[in-house]
């Protein structure tokens, strides 16, 4: 699994999170729920736009036990958003 990435912040930016769910073998399965389709569309398209705009990756340890992603492992991206 990943670790964490460091990178600093651009002054122009403030940081936002994207949380996202991946299975046992690192895949990506889905992001969660709360976000609207829009949310994640900006998401992709800025970090096909500039990838370095991801500061920080964590993911769990273990994986979920809450009923929509029990058995996933919740990761987190930081990144910069404008």
């Amino acid at each position: 699994m990943p670790e964490w990435i460091t990178a600093s912040i651009r002054p122009s930016s403030r940081e936002a999170e994207m949380i996202f769910y991946q299975d046992e073998q690192g895949q990506f399965v889905k992001y969660d729920d709360k976000y609207k389709e829009e949310a994640i569309l900006d998401f992709e398209a800025a970090v096909e736009a500039d990838p370095n705009i991801v500061t920080n990756t964590w993911i769990s340890q273990t994986p979920s036990k809450a009923a929509k992603s029990k058995g996933l492992y919740k990761g987190i991206y930081f990144y910069e958003a404008y």
